[in-house]
Parts: C-alpha cells; sequence; structure tokens
C-alpha cells in the first residue's frame, strides 16, 4: 500500500501561489476581498498566521529576500529597484522576479512618466500611457483619474472629462473618493449630466443616501463653470460604440462641418476590477442554483431583472449571464471584469470564445480600441463575431485618425470598414470627403459630396460641395 509523500501533508504556510490572490486584494485596497481571502487561507492552514502588515508577504517564495526591493520601488527609485533586481538573479540564477513585483516596479516607471506628462499637459501622452498600463487607473491612484479629467476639461473636452468621473463613480469603493469626485465633476456637468450622475451614486450607496441628497443641493445650486462646455468649433464624432446584442445600435448623429480636431480625448475608466475578475479561482465553475433564473431572465431581455437575481455570483456559470445583462445596462467595466473572469476560468471552449467576444465588445465600448484589436486577433471568433469587432475597431481607428490630422489613415481605415461591410456610415463617408478635401484632392472630394448629395441633400453636404470647388 502506498502512503502519501510526506512533503504532500508538511505546507503549514502558504506559499507564493497560495498568497497571490491576498495580495492581490490588499494591494486593490479590497478590505472585504483580502478579509475573506484570509479566513479562507485560515482554515486551509491553520498554524498559520498572518503578518500585521501584510505587505511584508510579499518576500514569500524563496530567493532572495524582496523587502529592498520593494522599498526602492515604493520610493520611486526604479534603478536602483532595477539593479538589486540584478543583483539577486546574481545570486539566485534560477530565481525571477514575481510577476507581482515586476507589475508594481513597471507601474511605479509609468506613474512617473505620468505625473510628468500630466505637468507638461500633453493630453495625447497621458492617454497612451494609461491605455498602455491600465493600473495608472485604479482607485487607489485615484489622483491620475482627477488630474486627467482636469486636463480633458483644460483642453477644451468636458464629456471626455465626465466620463472619467462616470466612471470614478460607477466603481472606486470609498465613499469620500466619490463625493470628492461629485464636486470636481460639477465643473464639467450640466445640471441634468449633474444628476445622472448623482443618481449612480445613490444606488451604489443607498446607505449614504442623506449625504449624497445635500451635496446634491449643495451643488445643484452651482452653475458648471467649464469654459468648454459649448465649442464653437464643430469636430468630428465620437468613435463608434459596439452593438449592444442582440444588435442594436443607434447611429451616431450626423457631424456639422467637420474640422481637424485636437487629439482625441476620450474618457478613460478607472480600472478597478472586482474579486470575481482576478481568474485565481474565486468562483466555483458552476453551482449556483439562481442559473436558470438568471438565464431566463437574460433570454428575455430583462436585464435590471437578471442583474438583481445575479448579484454576487457564486458561479462562472452565473458571472456569464450577469456579464450580458450588465453589458447592456451600460456598466461596462463590470461587464469586461466578469467577461475576464469566464475567458480565465471555464473550460468550454465556446464560452471563453464568446465571453473574449464580449470583453472586446466592451474595449471597444470604453474606447480602448487597439486593446480590442489585440484580443481579436488572439481569440478564434466566429465569422460573425469577427466582422462586427472589426468593423468597430475599424470605424474607431479612422476617426481617431480623423481627429489627428492623420488624413491618410483615416481613408485608409474608412475604405477597409466599406469593404468589409459593404457600405459606410453617411457620418463616415462625410468624413472620408472631407479627408480628401484637407488632403487638397478637391476632385475626389467634390465626387464623393456630390454622391452623398444626390442619396440625401443636406446643408452638410452642400456645403461639402462648396468647399470643394
Amino acid at each position: 500500500m502506498l502512503l502519501p509523500a510526506p512533503l504532500a501533508w508538511a505546507q503549514t504556510a502558504p506559499g507564493a501561489d497560495d498568497l497571490r490572490a491576498l495580495l492581490y486584494y490588499f494591494d486593490a485596497s479590497d478590505t472585504a476581498a483580502t478579509d475573506a481571502e484570509l479566513r479562507r487561507l485560515r482554515a486551509q492552514f491553520p498554524q498559520w498566521t498572518p503578518p500585521a502588515d501584510l505587505s511584508t508577504l510579499r518576500a514569500t517564495g524563496g530567493g532572495p529576500q524582496l523587502d529592498q526591493i520593494y522599498r526602492r520601488i515604493e520610493a520611486g527609485d526604479v534603478a536602483g529597484a532595477r539593479a538589486a533586481i540584478a543583483a539577486a538573479q546574481s545570486s539566485f540564477p534560477s530565481w525571477s522576479p514575481p510577476d507581482e513585483l515586476q507589475r508594481l516596479l513597471r507601474t511605479t516607471e509609468d506613474q512617473i512618466a505620468l505625473d510628468t506628462t500630466l505637468s507638461q499637459g500633453n493630453l495625447g501622452q497621458a492617454l497612451d500611457l494609461i491605455r498602455a498600463n491600465s493600473e495608472l487607473l485604479r482607485c487607489n491612484r485615484i489622483n491620475n483619474a482627477w488630474r486627467l479629467a482636469e486636463l480633458q476639461i483644460s483642453a477644451g473636452n468636458p464629456a471626455a472629462a465626465l466620463g472619467t468621473y462616470r466612471a470614478v463613480v460607477a466603481t472606486c469603493p470609498a465613499f469620500a473618493d466619490v463625493t470628492s469626485t461629485l464636486e470636481k465633476a460639477r465643473l464639467a456637468a450640466s445640471d441634468a449630466e449633474f444628476s445622472v450622475l448623482l443618481n449612480a451614486a445613490r444606488q451604489r450607496f443607498p446607505n449614504q443616501a442623506a449625504a449624497l441628497n445635500a451635496l446634491g443641493a449643495k451643488l445643484l445650486n452651482q452653475s458648471s463653470v467649464s469654459p468648454t462646455a459649448s465649442p464653437t468649433v464643430p469636430a468630428a464624432p465620437t468613435p463608434a460604440a459596439p452593438p449592444t446584442p442582440p444588435k442594436a445600435s443607434a447611429a451616431p448623429p450626423t457631424p456639422s462641418r467637420p474640422a481637424p480636431a485636437p487629439a482625441a480625448s476620450v474618457a478613460v475608466p478607472m480600472a478597478v476590477v472586482p474579486p470575481v475578475a482576478t481568474g485565481l479561482g474565486v468562483l466555483a465553475r458552476s453551482g449556483d442554483g439562481r442559473l436558470s433564473a438568471v438565464r431566463a431572465a437574460a433570454k428575455a431581455g430583462s436585464f435590471t431583472d437578471c442583474v438583481a437575481k445575479s448579484v454576487r455570483p457564486k458561479s462562472l456559470e452565473v458571472a456569464y449571464e450577469r456579464a450580458w445583462c450588465v453589458y447592456n445596462l451600460d456598466r461596462t467595466m463590470e461587464a469586461l471584469a466578469l467577461f475576464g473572469a469566464v475567458a480565465s476560468g471555464m473550460r468550454d471552449a465556446t464560452v471563453v470564445r464568446d465571453a473574449r467576444f464580449g470583453m472586446a465588445l466592451a474595449y471597444t465600448k470604453l474606447g480602448m480600441t487597439e486593446d480590442a484589436a489585440r484580443l481579436s486577433a488572439a481569440t478564434p471568433f466566429t465569422a460573425e463575431q469577427r466582422q462586427d469587432i472589426e468593423a468597430i475597431i475599424l470605424d474607431q481607428r479612422g476617426v481617431r485618425a480623423y481627429q489627428r490630422q492623420e488624413f491618410k489613415r483615416a481613408i485608409a481605415f474608412f475604405d477597409a470598414l466599406e469593404g468589409l461591410q459593404g457600405m459606410l456610415r453617411r457620418d463616415l463617408a462625410i468624413l472620408r470627403a472631407y479627408s480628401y478635401l484637407e488632403l487638397g484632392e478637391r476632385g475626389t472630394a467634390k465626387g464623393l459630396f456630390s454622391a452623398l448629395h444626390r442619396q440625401l441633400a443636406t446643408d452638410e453636404t452642400r456645403r461639402g460641395m462648396a468647399a470643394s470647388q
């Protein structure tokens, strides 16, 4: 008879893999999830007593002691941290820095660059940094979002600033952060827009209704003071948002004379991720008894009912149904988190593919076009899914190229979109015509404007033909 190997019973304290979820929640300042993970680890390792300072657990896992490296990172000494890592690898040839350490080092380096960029008022570069590293907009770095929104207002795009503030209100767990954000958002919001934002906060913090009502009463008596709330120069339309499954999307408004605009200024979501989205085995694949009721509500299109019945999913199956429901209710960050959890935790290839399709849709809805493109390139979507995603990506890339005055690239994207779909939406066709005009190709521009005028004569097409003479 074979006995279990003694080492199988020898572990009395959690190792690096066991601690990864705990440190993730701790770094995200998610107290509830941290406490829950501590309870799980205590049950699994009853002889283990966690330290008072959970950050010291980062050094667990063999190899060199990492405290010195973490201290250097926390002090902003990126070069010193890299030197310490190189020295550790020299002393421990088989050791490699843990993913969490590398992530923190990269984020610290990017944070230093972002601080410089924001101080210089370079909005385009700031957005590039944020898109490349979503850690910069986690709720524990909320000041980045506030500074970004202020820069968006200064750049003449209060709508983008309002989107940034809206993401904070929708996702960040600290009530004090939300109220501070509401106060800042008043500068970019009309009365109606601010009321919607305030209601979103009330729904998230029902126990704070009195405080929110008082804050709302005070702020609604103030006027929005944004000097750019009514821009005088019309710009290109906002890049397309993805369709809402089942397919149904309103066409964006036809633009007025689209003049060259400054670099695209899009609202950037806070990258807070609830526990369900970690991919660390928090949820079982099945076993939530509410699945049938949740699935029925989703199938019937009763998305609010679906969300109410799927609060705190206990399985990835329910998380998947909830993901589509919150997506349809424009709770896009939550949808992205849920889709991510399902894509990394389920084994069914079809469900994983469809969850990744949901992730791609959510990325495009959040303006994270290149993230969607990378995901699409790595996923075997169905032909219909691929056409849907690629159409949105081409649409968004074309509009942003136009906004950046990259008119040849804009034309190339619009041509590719027309080839993919067999037609080009009217507002994009007008942008393409103006792109030719901006490049000095008046004959081509006039031909395009004339064709659009024959389809539907409008002041827009008349102005385009006149400008092409």
